[in-house]
């Protein structure tokens, strides 16, 4: 148990530095579970991008985001949250973890491009 709280703690400690601050926010939130509103915040405007203004509101993409990292939240719940038919949910909850695919995708990369430069 320590060795994966080193380990998690080494991966924080590098995401850190990396430029893009929702890529820091996910690698926090994936290897931290560090996902408290005040955490979280450039990833939820990378979220709300492909919404489209209005659409949602910070509470219900704020679910989806704790669903993406493993958050025991109901299908019901979020639907009834959105106030919705089941395929916009399905299409909202796809376009989130879209974003949050590809903002971990990148940050992952930058992180190692960062240990193959350190040799």
């Amino acid at each position: 148990m320590r060795e994966q709280q080193a380990q998690a703690a080494a991966i924080i400690g590098m995401a850190e530095r990396l430029p893009d601050a929702a890529g820091r926010e996910y690698i926090a939130a994936r290897f931290g579970g560090i996902t408290r509103p005040e955490h979280v915040t450039s990833m939820m405007n990378r979220i709300f991008q492909p919404l489209g203004t209005g659409m949602h509101g910070k509470r219900e993409a704020y679910k989806l985001l704790l669903c993406y990292f493993g958050a025991n939240i109901g299908y019901r719940a979020i639907r009834y949250d959105l106030k919705c038919r089941d395929e916009t949910v399905i299409e909202v909850r796809r376009k989130v973890y879209d974003t949050l695919d590809l903002t971990g995708h990148r940050a992952r990369e930058e992180m190692a491009r960062e240990v193959g430069g350190m040799g």
